[in-house]
């Protein structure tokens, strides 16, 4: 079983639970960890709390910003955790991606590479689409 974990600086983890929860409900498998919320925060411990959490699932860690402190903690236990995989730059159409095709795939790496490939049309800047749109129109 896959164990998807959302870390990330702030409350956007608890926002993109939150969404997700809205689009297709609860999901058993997805835990987050929002990160710096209070003073006393050790990253490190949490990141070995939630390793040590789940020693035999296969783990799909999703973090903010390569690079960052929290996906550098989670790198730095990749060498200790086999089952560790780490993906920066989560947004909410990978995470959907992941979760909704989790069963569809035997090996995790295969289910994020081609989740990535997926979603990496989703960032688009939408007013050229909207200038395409109103060329097309006018050709016509």
């Amino acid at each position: 079983m896959i164990q998807f974990i959302v870390a990330t600086h702030g409350k956007f983890a608890e926002g993109i639970k939150t969404s997700i929860e809205l689009i297709i409900g609860n999901i058993d498998n997805l835990e987050i960890l929002n990160c710096y919320m209070t003073q006393n925060f050790n990253l490190k411990e949490e990141v070995e709390f939630i390793l040590k959490k789940y020693p035999k699932e296969e783990l799909v860690v999703l973090t903010d910003i390569f690079g960052g402190s929290v996906n550098n903690e989670f790198l730095e236990n990749i060498s200790n955790y086999k089952n560790l995989n780490i993906v920066s730059g989560v947004n909410l159409p990978l995470i959907l991606t992941l979760i909704e095709k989790q069963n569809d795939y035997d090996n995790p790496k295969e289910l994020i590479r081609e989740s990535i490939e997926e979603c990496s049309n989703s960032l688009i800047y939408c007013n050229d689409e909207l200038e395409k749109k109103i060329e097309e129109d006018q050709e016509f």
